[in-house]
């Protein structure tokens, strides 16, 4: 029985063991210390490198009394399966093993099994004390008995309070002020920030405070002299309450008006406006703004150890600083001044993620990095900045925790550690494997370990076991490509005669496809150019031309056979265009739908979202936390590849491989680059570019504009949301508050969702609708919205394409009655909405809206409907049908009257339905 570890998002149970990776003994002492944990209630065992290097790599700690307390913070933590065998904590075995089969399966004490190494064996007599790991310094024979005991040291400070005043001081303090007023008093107070404007308000607000606790007067109870004098002070405090406010509003008209003077000195009076982090309390208000110098992004300063004075700014001045916050920071970028651009978004947005963006464009890597790690959580792309401010040391660690051992090997090697990176590469390898990857698998023999021989055989392993079979014999005969035209031509006849089996050879066809389109050899191949001979006429025969053009690939310079092909294959075209008209005929009149090619995935995979790009399929899947792409010609050449992690169970990863940005192609996924991605590249063609579409919780959308920009939205810790725009590479180019037609931010108060919002940009402006609310939004380059009252909540939108004029549906649902769905239909016009249609239809709730030219098609279920949607007037139903399975994804086919289903069970299902739109 073969055993598999699956990576999964969560803990799966509690940490019974830790594992402390290296080799120095300090560092695991002072980890274990870190703990407070008693070290006798830990077995320590000392790791292996592997079952051939046994030099020590780790510690393994198992707790004795059961379980590490939850608030001990872990870095490779272990949970117990079965009754001694360690596994991570963030994985699960396969297949499930019962409590009988354990007993015959575990032999050892402990079973320690870890994603590198591999499994290793304990028995409790090859424990470690810990205090053997200790070193002692040899004793002295010098008398100390003279030492003299030291002054006895001063009590501990346990505790500073402060003396309170009694009612009387402090009504003594207030009748000593006299007639004078408080403004007069403080007039010759100390200018500074954090003196006089505090002390001011500090003391003016607790004076209105202690005044308001006196006894209400009783009915026909008279005001006394005293009462009467207070009546006034708390007039006059009040009164210079007012004033200080005065003061900080005249103070804020000043900072926007120097911020259209000079916004360089108008920013060393800034305020902060947004921050993740809360306050260590309110700090006293100040009626003046402080002048900063220098202006300079700064680590310490981001936390929330400090209490901050909340200057209380009404929306409209708000928004004003907001922009022109984002409009200095802009123009900083532009200008390559990035320092001062991320304390901008740190320091007075709170938007990390973004600063974190400029310091990696400023080559500020180190800082880059500590904003990720410490304050984004986000140790991936930590890693990767450590690795390019060439902290490799730094960068391993994190990698290791992260499961990507190749880029730890990579390190490795960087610093001459040739011994570590090959275990992190045979621990990829074995990785690999076990999850039946042999194209990784063979890429890491040969371009890091430089094993040849275990790479084409491994190669040819995957060929056997159809995993990606036709990219792994290409990368096969690649090894052959040094060689003579014989030796090469031998080597394929032996691998048809040896490694092909009878249900393989119209993929050896495809591979062989690939090798002729090597103009420099493909006509010196007889060998070759008789398989392609006998599995032609086979075709032939059968009446099947997939393979007859190999016929001038393989015999390119035999014009009499190129043209017979050719008079052959248009009259079998010819015969069998005849049998389809007739066939079609019958169609037309009933109005159905005719299946035109149906595709099959892997079973093991759940398949999302595909798109036809390139005129190629792509479809995006996942398996535990791997995710796939799905690529074929849709000619019978077909891979799956692994593209990189999950963003988790709760959170769906997006598909981005639109027909009218066809230079485009990216994924939401963890920022960890995965070597199947430049697979996937290679299919679909050169002119392809990978998006970096890196996830991060504030962000709700990713929307590409054009070939070279893509837009995020992303949302603010105050409520408020920016749209940022970055290149393909992801680096940040400019950002805007987004606001209202009245210039107030547009707050969005649904936007607390695990998943991204469906946004689409067309001819200059960007639409969406936010699930559960009323409105369809449309929002310019700029970032102003305009709103668009709906019917009924909305649930899902969909849009029409660039090259028509813009039709808009929007599906909505009651919130009062579960079961009472309708769409609204709106379209374009002089630069705005129009509405054609309340609820033209009602229904269940869809899966999924495509729009098909002038046709709308809308799925629920298994059921397909089909809409005319005029240029003028209301959409209309003009078809429906069903399918067999349940629908997952509807997109556009290969051909303008072709749509694409994807469904439930993992198939792929092209349907005609141009006759049904006439």
């Amino acid at each position: 029985m073969k055993l598999t570890l699956h990576i999964q998002p969560t803990p799966q149970g509690p940490a019974r063991a830790a594992f402390l990776a290296g080799g120095d003994p300090m560092v695991w002492l002072s980890t274990i210390q870190s703990w407070n944990v008693d070290p006798q209630e830990l077995e320590v065992y000392a790791v292996p490198r592997s079952i051939r290097e046994l030099h020590v790599t780790g510690l393994l700690l198992v707790h004795i009394k059961g379980n590490f307390p939850a608030q001990v913070e872990l870095r490779e933590a272990y949970q117990c399966v079965g009754s001694s065998l360690l596994i991570p904590q963030y994985a699960s075995m396969s297949p499930q093993v019962g409590p009988e089969e354990w007993k015959n399966l575990l032999v050892y004490d402990w079973h320690f099994y870890h994603p590198g190494i591999g499994m290793v064996g304990f028995q409790r007599s090859d424990r470690v004390q810990l205090h053997d790991l200790l070193h002692y310094p040899t004793a002295t024979e010098q008398d100390w008995s003279l030492a003299q005991s030291g002054s006895t040291p001063l009590p501990l400070l346990r505790q500073i309070s402060v003396q309170p005043s009694t009612m009387q001081e402090m009504f003594a303090n207030v009748e000593s002020v006299g007639d004078k007023s408080l403004k007069d008093l403080l007039k010759n107070a100390p200018k500074d920030e954090n003196e006089s404007g505090d002390l001011r308000l500090t003391l003016l607000n607790g004076l209105d405070n202690l005044l308001n606790k006196r006894p209400k007067l009783q009915e026909g109870e008279s005001q006394g002299l005293l009462g009467k004098w207070l009546d006034q002070l708390q007039q006059r405090i009040l009164q210079n309450i007012e004033d200080l406010r005065k003061q900080r509003d005249d103070e804020i008209n000043r900072l926007l008006k120097l911020f259209q003077d000079d916004p360089d000195e108008a920013l060393r009076y800034s305020i902060p406006l947004n921050s993740p982090y809360e306050g260590r309390g309110i700090a006293p208000p100040s009626g003046q703004l402080g002048r900063k110098d220098p202006l300079d992004f700064n680590l310490g300063g981001l936390g929330g150890g400090a209490a901050r004075d909340n200057w209380g700014l009404d929306a409209a001045r708000r928004a004003a600083l907001h922009q022109h916050y984002l409009k200095v920071a802009n123009q900083k970028i532009a200008d390559g001044d990035f320092r001062k651009a991320a304390y901008i978004h740190a320091h007075l947005l709170g938007d990390f993620y973004t600063a974190a963006n400029v310091l990696e464009q400023g080559k500020h890597y180190h800082e880059a990095a500590q904003l990720y790690l410490d304050h984004l959580k986000n140790p991936g792309q930590a890693a990767r900045c450590f690795e390019q401010a060439g902290l490799y040391s730094a960068a391993i660690p994190i990698y290791l925790e992260l499961g990507n051992n190749e880029k730890a090997g990579d390190l490795y090697i960087l610093m001459d550690q040739v011994e570590e990176a090959q275990l992190q590469y045979q621990g990829c390898v074995e990785a690999a494997l076990s999850r039946a990857d042999y194209l990784d698998a063979a890429r890491l023999y040969q371009s890091k370990l430089h094993d040849d021989a275990q790479a084409k055989s491994t190669l040819l392993n995957g060929w056997q076991q159809n995993q990606s079979p036709i990219a792994c014999l290409n990368r096969y005969f690649d090894f052959f490509q040094q060689a003579s035209n014989e030796e090469f031509d031998r080597e394929v006849q032996t691998i048809y005669q040896t490694q092909v089996k009878p249900m393989q050879h119209s993929t050896y066809m495809e591979v062989l496809k690939e090798i002729g389109k090597n103009t420099q050899r493909r006509g010196n191949l007889p060998l070759a150019r008789d398989i392609v001979y006998s599995f032609v006429s086979k075709e032939l025969l059968a009446e099947k031309l997939d393979h007859l053009s190999m016929l001038n690939t393989f015999v390119p310079k035999d014009r009499l056979l190129q043209g017979d092909a050719s008079r052959f294959s248009a009259e079998m075209k010819t015969r069998k265009a005849a049998k389809r008209l007739a066939a079609r005929t019958d169609e037309i009149a009933s109005k159905k739908a005719k299946l035109h090619k149906e595709l099959p995935l892997e079973v093991d995979k759940s398949w999302t979202e595909a798109r036809i790009i390139n005129h190629s399929l792509i479809v995006l899947g996942k398996e535990g936390a791997s995710l796939y792409l799905f690529c074929s010609d849709l000619q019978g050449n077909h891979e799956s590849y692994p593209v990189g992690r999950s963003l988790g169970y709760d959170v769906k990863n997006q598909l981005f491989a639109l027909p009218d940005h066809s230079h485009y192609l990216g994924i939401t996924r963890t920022p960890a680059y995965h070597q199947g991605v430049n697979l996937v590249l290679d299919v679909l063609g050169n002119e392809l570019h990978w998006m970096d579409l890196t996830h991060d919780p504030g962000t709700i959308a990713f929307v590409p504009v054009d070939r070279e920009k893509i837009a995020r939205f992303t949302r603010n810790s105050d409520g408020s949301t920016t749209l940022h725009y970055i290149d393909v590479m992801g680096q940040q180019l400019e950002s805007m508050l987004v606001t209202n037609i009245y210039g107030h931010p547009e707050i969005f108060p649904a936007l607390a969702l695990n998943n991204l919002i469906t946004m689409q940009f067309r001819r200059g402006y960007f639409f969406f609708v936010i699930p559960g609310e009323r409105y369809l939004y449309r929002m310019d380059h700029f970032g102003q919205v305009t709103t668009y009252e709906l019917t009924l909540p909305a649930i899902k939108m969909a849009i029409s394409d660039e090259n028509t004029v813009i039709r808009l549906v929007v599906y909505l649902k009651d919130g009062q009655d579960t079961m009472t769905y309708g769409c609204q239909y709106f379209r374009m016009q002089n630069g705005g909405v129009s509405i054609y249609s309340e609820l033209f239809e009602q229904g269940a709730e869809p899966d999924c809206l495509l729009f098909m030219g002038q046709g709308l098609i809308v799925t629920e279920k298994n059921q397909v409907r089909l809409y005319d949607t005029p240029r003028n007037g209301v959409p209309r139903r003009i078809a429906a049908f069903e399918l067999e399975e349940f629908i997952v994804d509807a997109f556009k086919g290969p051909s303008a009257n072709q749509v694409g289903f994807l469904t439930k069970d993992g198939k792929v299902l092209f349907y005609e339905i141009g006759e049904l739109n006439g």
